[in-house]
């Protein structure tokens, strides 16, 4: 199986990507925040057989380094982030999956860049305030 990774600079951060197998794009969110992307790629290894399957880890998350205050990590900024993931990675209208906390910034990419969506499919969605109360912004 094909796997490539790498850096995109966008939105003054270093946006760390990994991309298994080749076909079609779906673009991976994983949950949060302060999670990574690598728990979510053995369970979805079997779509890599057909599709190009892209994992990013968000901003202030495992490889993606940047500015890490509480201040910067806000909903518009993950959102940004993804866009310019997409745009870097020359993909037109995307399939979009978002997993946990992930679902929540799929649902507010999809309500801004609607017109770049094909697919959405949200996974376990569910948000503890707990988890996000020290990202006021969000």
């Amino acid at each position: 199986m094909k796997k490539v990774d790498g850096y995109i600079q966008s939105n003054g951060i270093n946006t760390y990507y990994k991309i298994i197998g080749k076909g079609e794009p779906i673009i991976v969110v994983h949950g949060g925040p302060g999670m990574v992307h690598n728990y979510l790629v053995q369970k979805f290894k079997r779509l890599a057989n057909n599709f190009k399957v892209i994992f990013y880890d968000q901003r202030a998350c495992g490889k993606t380094n940047g500015e890490e205050s509480p201040e910067k990590i806000t909903m518009n900024n993950l959102v940004k982030d993804l866009e310019e993931l997409r745009i870097s990675l020359g993909i037109g209208k995307m399939n979009l999956i978002g997993q946990s906390f992930g679902g929540l910034i799929a649902l507010n990419y999809a309500i801004k860049y609607s017109n770049n969506i094909k697919s959405l499919f949200i996974l376990f969605f569910q948000i503890f305030y707990d988890s996000i109360s020290n990202f006021p912004n969000i």
